[in-house]
């Protein structure tokens, strides 16, 4: 299947039409081969400066050759950008979900006003002080349920700060409920009642299930979406 499709692919790139149409061109091949396909396709549309209209279901992919993407959701266009914006600047907790790996962290949450504050309260789980300069964001996504004002809050991995010290006042613990590794880095999971919390280290750790760290949240690179998408655990 991967050799047919490579030459399939070849006999398309040597016609010279002013657009090509990719429908998932390289999704049967091994990983490896994926990397120089992308390569060789990303070198030939810049060195020939042809335009391609290229269909994934790969966000990498989709990361590593376009210059502009369209997320498309049923149908209906959810979001057009370069790759940093579509990635730093999602316009929805859809599209939020679909790039990332680790994948973002969506969390649902009271907002609570005290004294002139802005709390995000998740149940009895853990509550954070949300900075001035952010209520403009979640106030236009905020819904109401059961007499709450509620809010959904989306924060990418490695913008979760962990550590076995307090990191500041607005720090919160939560136990440990999963740790994975990679050569220089983990990732490291928190059970919440309704989805999970995720944190992707700069070094391994060497944190057991259920040992309690402090959590904080780079809060220059919190999102806050309305809720479209289901995030329970299931």
């Amino acid at each position: 299947g991967g050799q047919r499709q490579r030459v399939s692919l070849a006999r398309a790139m040597v016609r010279r039409p002013k657009i090509y149409l990719l429908d998932e061109p390289i999704a049967h091949l091994d990983a490896k081969l994926k990397v120089s396909a992308r390569t060789t396709l990303k070198r030939l549309s810049d060195k020939l400066g042809i335009t391609i209209i290229y269909v994934t279901h790969d966000y990498k992919e989709a990361l590593a050759l376009s210059d502009r993407i369209l997320i498309l959701r049923e149908g209906m266009i959810e979001q057009i950008g370069t790759p940093e914006e579509v990635y730093l600047y999602p316009s929805s907790d859809f599209v939020a979900r679909l790039i990332g790996d680790p994948p973002i962290s969506l969390i649902d949450g009271e907002v609570i006003k005290k004294d002139g504050e802005v709390f995000f309260k998740v149940e009895d789980e853990f509550s954070i002080q949300i900075a001035e300069a952010l209520v403009g964001l979640w106030e236009s996504v905020a819904w109401e349920e059961d007499g709450r004002r509620m809010i959904r809050v989306g924060i990418r991995p490695m913008y979760v700060q962990v550590s076995k010290e307090k990191l500041s006042g607005n720090s919160f613990q939560l136990p440990v409920y999963a740790v994975e590794h990679k050569a220089d880095s983990s990732t490291v999971s928190f059970e919440l009642k309704d989805t999970f919390l995720i944190a992707r280290t700069k070094q391994r750790v060497n944190w057991h299930m259920s040992e309690e760290v402090w959590i904080d949240f780079d809060q220059e690179h919190l999102h806050f979406f309305k809720k479209t998408v289901d995030v329970s655990k299931r």
